[in-house]
């Protein structure tokens, strides 16, 4: 049977149900720590894979984007053929029933030098939307840890429940069995083999469900660790059941808060911000002119008596030109495209007073839900030991026939049914000092 540890015993660390670093695997077959569960989801896990693809797209982007800043340069080498009729560009001849042909060259380079800082805004835009996909990564990455945390303890949880569940089923079988023999004798009634009966298949059923939550359990963590589900592993910690576990302490609520406004879902909100504030100088460049330079050397030949390379000497044209232009036409659509910025802009800010503030009370939430956890764990654990007792002194008192066999019955159910409670509320509350220990975690 199922034997608590008392309350009063030197509390262990949490560190209890995490054993040493370096003896995890990622073969089948080996233990796995609940840190290697977390390493190796953070390097499978698909949604993970999915936020570093987007990480690279946007990073691409980026250089993409940065590229516009250099000049537009274009050679070209045009050929002409001519015959019937055509005029030798040199001197003019008219030139009929021969076959001629002309060729050029020329190199120019173009480049926007102001056009309202567009350019330049647009690639502080994606490099904040190249960090955007960062934070995205980094929350794909903190809700698997929790996931895998909450996953891992709740396989140790219903191994506990599981154990509980075959040693109850076991009692019951030889209570049965006795009562079998002693009912073939006449000194116990069929009506009590019957209701003790009836006990042996509660906890079969019992036992069928708890059989089916652990293995509910190892799929969950399987799929979270993207692992096939007819892998065959075993996880470290299955030493809790003679455990106790450390009370709550808990630093200040202020200091867990200024550590928790650096986690990648506010940074992420601040950076939507940040981008739409530059979306809005984007928008405000519209409304100014663009100014452009572009600088050609460009020379051509044809066939003559004169030579190419002379050709080219005596025909080569050079340019240079300025251009500006002004937007007329544009003034109402950018007009109200700043106007909109503007707007998401107040949106973004309540969104992150608003997301700020229930960071605060989700805090205050999980440490008030903490101590109470822990407290009924405490009280679990009493309950416990109170229903053991009754059924061990029940169990005394039927054997001496002082006793009836639905008491028995009774007394072993709410033994179980305490059992049960005593293992959910302990790691309940472990999750819980889990949840603090990633909240107060540096950053």
């Amino acid at each position: 049977m199922h034997n608590p540890a008392s309350a009063e015993e030197p509390p262990l660390r949490i560190d209890a149900i995490r054993p040493p670093t370096g003896t995890g695997t990622r073969a089948q077959g080996k233990t796995w720590s609940i840190e290697d569960c977390i390493e190796y989801a953070v390097e499978n896990n698909p949604e993970i894979r999915i936020r570093e693809t987007e990480c690279a797209i946007a990073n691409r982007n980026l250089a993409s984007e940065k590229l516009k800043m250099l000049p537009y340069v274009e050679i070209s080498f045009p050929t002409n053929m001519y015959w019937g009729k055509s005029v030798n560009i040199n001197d003019l001849e008219i030139i009929s029933g021969k076959l001629n042909f002309s060729s050029s060259m020329s190199v120019s380079a173009s480049m926007n030098i102001f056009n309202g800082l567009r350019t330049f805004n647009s690639i502080r835009s994606m490099k904040k939307s190249y960090e955007l996909s960062k934070y995205m990564k980094d929350i794909a990455v903190n809700e698997t840890e929790l996931s895998i945390i909450q996953a891992f303890l709740q396989v140790l949880s219903d191994k506990m429940l599981l154990e509980i569940a075959e040693n109850g089923y076991n009692a019951m079988r030889q209570q049965v069995s006795a009562a079998e023999k002693l009912a073939g004798s006449g000194a116990l009634a069929y009506g009590s083999l019957a209701e003790l009966k009836s006990g042996l298949a509660s906890e079969k059923v019992g036992l069928t469900e708890a059989t089916f939550n652990l293995k509910s359990s190892w799929i969950r963590l399987k799929e979270l660790m993207n692992i096939p589900y007819d892998t065959e592993m075993e996880i470290d910690g299955y030493n809790a059941s003679g455990e106790t576990v450390p009370p709550p302490y808990i630093p200040d609520i202020d200091i867990i808060y200024a550590n928790a406004l650096k986690m990648p879902q506010i940074k992420h909100a601040e950076a939507e911000l940040e981008k739409n504030e530059i979306e809005t100088m984007i928008a405000k460049g519209s409304f100014m002119p663009s100014v452009s330079v572009s600088a050609g050397y460009g020379s051509y030949f044809t066939i003559s008596d004169i030579p190419v390379k002379s050709q080219l000497a005596l025909n080569a044209s050079p340019s240079f030109s300025i251009g500006i232009s002004l937007p007329v036409s544009n003034y109402p659509s950018a007009a109200l495209e700043v106007k909109t910025r503007k707007l998401m802009s107040e949106k973004l800010e309540m969104q992150i007073s608003q997301g700020k503030k229930q960071l605060y009370g989700e805090l205050v939430k999980i440490l008030n839900d903490t101590y109470s956890y822990y407290e009924q764990y405490i009280e679990s654990v009493e309950n416990e030991r109170a229903m053991q007792e009754s059924f061990r002194y029940v169990s005394e008192k039927f054997a001496l026939g002082m006793s009836s066999a639905t008491d028995l019955v009774l007394a072993k159910s709410r033994f179980d049914e305490a059992s049960a409670k005593m293992v959910t509320a302990k790691f309940r509350y472990l999750f819980q000092l889990k949840i603090i220990e990633f909240y107060i975690r540096p950053r």
